[in-house]
């Protein structure tokens, strides 16, 4: 078991403790840890603060609000909607509303929220830039995130509440909150803009539910995972060599969710995170190992609220899933073993998605620098769906997995791109068979 293995199952453990108790040991070790250190003295270059007491307090705000509260705080109106999937998962979904107008939804990526849109602000949110341009704007949670951790019968306490993985996200979540937004709206299509696991998520819709396909003027991959032919990321790689050991270590702890968003996580990053930290290069290199490198556009004063609300939780099989995909190299149903795939799929192997039904216009913008997601992968998948508009490699080498959602740039670098698409999928009425 690698280091890397080590360090994200010990997290896993102190966020199934979650108790003040931890925060506690935390605080305290870590003010040792300064008094050994006597930081005084310390020669090294430290991280430039602003200076501005009114800065650092909004940051360190924004770190802990939930979505409406946030999206209330920079003066944009929102709506919160709660959506039951046919299998009894309550999502809870948020409207930027613009009544009248063309709806888009953004679905998030793995371990991460709604509030991926908004984290960065008004400046740079993409939820933000939408309603701005006049979209009615829509941010979905998927089961098991922390705002839809709720169930009509099962307790998000039980083994069988996080028994999902993308097979179920895909086919119960997804058309869904699509079926919801357009009831509300009176609209026969929207938008759809995914990161990273929203993408795999829609395009598992698109394969089981084939009809949803008329209900979406055009889908907008962002790092749009689906293959994965070489992962960079340490992380990842670590995980995915030890997913047997976490798999059966997990299964005896009882443990069913993975990484949940945490009170302990959201403090322990206020304090090492922030501006003045002279370990703040820590937090950001904590994303990049899993991301890629790229300092020029990450906004390190915002790390605290981006690690104040991500990760966010997910199921333990659905990492699995994931692990399986890389492992395979194919984006395909989760495997439960030759004998168990025999009697629920009809073959030993689980059967692969089929891409065809993704019949809509497809734009996808990728990255070289994405340490989960290579070029190869991104050419793979082009070449399988049918209808693709935009196949879109971002200029700028160094911009990684992360910089879709949070880029300084993002709205110069990929934005301006993506609207056009949108743009011409509905000048050209999005008519197909």
């Amino acid at each position: 078991m690698t280091f890397f293995s080590v360090l994200v199952f010990s997290v896993v453990l102190l966020n199934s403790v979650n108790s003040s108790q931890t925060f506690e040991i935390f605080t305290r070790a870590t003010d040792a840890f300064k008094s050994f250190l006597n930081i005084e003295l310390i020669t090294v270059d430290k991280p430039r603060s602003t200076g501005d007491s009114n800065e650092t307090d909004s940051v360190a705000e924004d770190a802990t609000l939930l979505a409406p509260d946030l999206i209330r705080k920079y003066q944009y109106p929102v709506e919160v909607h709660n959506v039951t999937t046919d299998d009894g998962y309550i999502l809870q979904v948020f409207r930027i509303p613009k009544p009248d107008q063309q709806p888009v939804l953004l679905m998030h990526g793995l371990l991460d929220t709604s509030d991926t849109w908004i984290l960065m602000g008004p400046q740079q949110g993409l939820a933000y830039l939408l309603s701005d341009l006049g979209y009615d704007v829509w941010m979905g949670n998927v089961r098991g995130n922390r705002y839809s951790n709720r169930h009509s019968i099962l307790s998000p306490m039980s083994r069988k509440y996080w028994d999902f993985s993308l097979d179920e996200i895909g086919y119960y979540d997804i058309p869904a909150i699509v079926d919801h937004v357009l009831n509300q709206t009176n609209y026969p299509k929207l938008h759809y803009i995914g990161h990273s696991q929203g993408n795999a998520v829609f395009f598992v819709m698109c394969s089981e539910r084939p009809e949803y396909a008329n209900k979406i003027y055009s889908m907008h991959g962002l790092a749009p995972i689906a293959f994965f032919s070489t992962v960079r990321s340490p992380v990842i790689n670590s995980m995915v060599a030890s997913i047997d050991f976490l798999r059966i270590l997990t299964a005896t702890l009882r443990i069913y969710e993975f990484l949940p968003n945490s009170e302990f996580l959201t403090k322990s990053t206020r304090i090492m995170c922030h501006d003045a930290s002279i370990v703040q290069a820590v937090c950001s290199n904590m994303l990049f190992l899993l991301a890629g490198f790229n300092t020029d556009q990450l906004n390190k004063t915002m790390l605290p609220v981006a690690l104040g609300h991500t990760p966010s939780g997910a199921s333990v099989k659905q990492m699995i899933h994931f692990a399986q995909l890389i492992k395979s190299g194919h984006f395909r149903k989760y495997d439960y073993g030759r004998f168990r795939n025999d009697m629920r799929y009809g073959t030993t192997e689980p059967p692969d998605y089929n891409l065809l039904n993704v019949k809509m216009p497809v734009s996808l913008y990728y990255s070289e620098n994405d340490w989960l997601l290579d070029v190869e992968s991104v050419q793979k998948l082009s070449t399988l769906l049918p209808n693709v508009q935009d196949k879109y490699l971002i200029p700028l080498k160094q911009f990684n997995h992360l910089d879709f959602c949070w880029a300084v740039d993002g709205r110069k670098i990929v934005y301006g791109r993506l609207l056009e698409n949108m743009q011409i999928a509905e000048s050209n009425g999005n008519l197909f068979s």
